[in-house]
Parts: C-alpha cells; sequence; structure tokens
C-alpha cells in the first residue's frame, strides 16, 4: 500500500526529469490530490488499491505529455494492421507530443505509397516505415537518428507488457540508472 509522502517523494522525482511539469507549483498536499484524481480518472479503483510502493511505472503512466504507453502484448497477437498513412500520422504527432520540442515534424506528407516525408527543424527527412502504422516502438528507432542534435532521445522503458516511451538526454538516462530497450530490440535475432 503506498503513502501520500511515498507518493509525493517519487513525483517530486520524478520532476526533477521534466516529468509532471504542470503541478510544479503545487504544495505537496495539492500534489498528492492532484495524482491520486488522475490515477482515479485512469482506474475508476478506491483510493487504498491505486497505487503500490515500488511500483513507479504507476506514477509516470499519468504524465501524457512525457510518456507514451504501449502494449508489446499487440505485438504477438493478430497480424499488424496494413499500411496506413492517416495511422501514422496521428502516431508520429503522439510521439512529437511527448518529445519535448525535439520532434516537430511538420508538412507530414505521403510521398508516394509507403513513404513519408516531413520537415523538422528545416530540413526534410522521408523514410519507409518498417512496422505496423500505429506501433510507436517500431517508429522510434527510426526517428532517433533524425533527432540526435537536439540531445534528446526516444527511450524504451519495458515493463512488460507494456513499453513506455520518453523523450530523455544522456544525463537523465544515467541519473535514472534504468534499463531501456535498444532502439532496434525488435529487430534484434
Amino acid at each position: 500500500m503506498y503513502t501520500r509522502e511515498w507518493l509525493v517523494t517519487r513525483t517530486r522525482f520524478y520532476q526533477s526529469f521534466g516529468f509532471f511539469a504542470d503541478y510544479a507549483d503545487l504544495s505537496d498536499e495539492e500534489l498528492a490530490d492532484q495524482i491520486i484524481r488522475l490515477r482515479q480518472v485512469e482506474t475508476e479503483r478506491e483510493i487504498a488499491k491505486l497505487f503500490h510502493e515500488g511500483h513507479d511505472w504507476l506514477l509516470l503512466k499519468l504524465d501524457a505529455k512525457r510518456v507514451l504507453s504501449t502494449a508489446t502484448d499487440i505485438l504477438y497477437a493478430e497480424e499488424p494492421p496494413d499500411y496506413n498513412f492517416d495511422t501514422f500520422v496521428e502516431t508520429i504527432q503522439q510521439l512529437g507530443s511527448i518529445s519535448r520540442g525535439a520532434f516537430i515534424p511538420q508538412n507530414i506528407r505521403e510521398a508516394e505509397p509507403s513513404v513519408i516525408e516531413f520537415v523538422l527543424n528545416g530540413q526534410s527527412f522521408s523514410f519507409v516505415p518498417e512496422g505496423p502504422p500505429d506501433d510507436p516502438l517500431i517508429l522510434v528507432s527510426q526517428i532517433n537518428p533524425m533527432i540526435v542534435e537536439t540531445g534528446y532521445q526516444f527511450k524504451q522503458w519495458d515493463l512488460s507488457p507494456d513499453v513506455f516511451i520518453f523523450a530523455m538526454t544522456v544525463e537523465e538516462v544515467e541519473r535514472l540508472g534504468w534499463r531501456f530497450l535498444p532502439d532496434r530490440w525488435m529487430f534484434n535475432e
């Protein structure tokens, strides 16, 4: 069972990495109340069952401005959906929304079937998506080389069956000390 003190301590720790930035000015009591409200909306559970100490991922999942969560079990279920440009655009925009400004593509267009072009920081890029149109796990491995100059990279944290995606600096990754998945982990044999 969690305590309000644990909740505030862990949330403040993550705020030092830019998570929960919208709540930086809240008092500890207000912060705990806000995080509890967010979790209740997500789970519709009673307060006593919202958090478990040691499961920090329950907190991070609540920061939709910094975290994109996807389930790996979809990778092994049915056949992936066919190529769909509109779905790729939606997934690319979701990644842009959590990128901390490092990946804000503009003028996204389909240059030819299965080839996506866009402008990023005044430079044109194109790529052929290597996987299903709704799979950000594959897209980040193609996007990371495009944003390396920003100092940010998308990182994938395995919390099977979920994987969380964050945009982080090398220093933040080192400070956290988590074991992130390699960019092209789904292609490893």
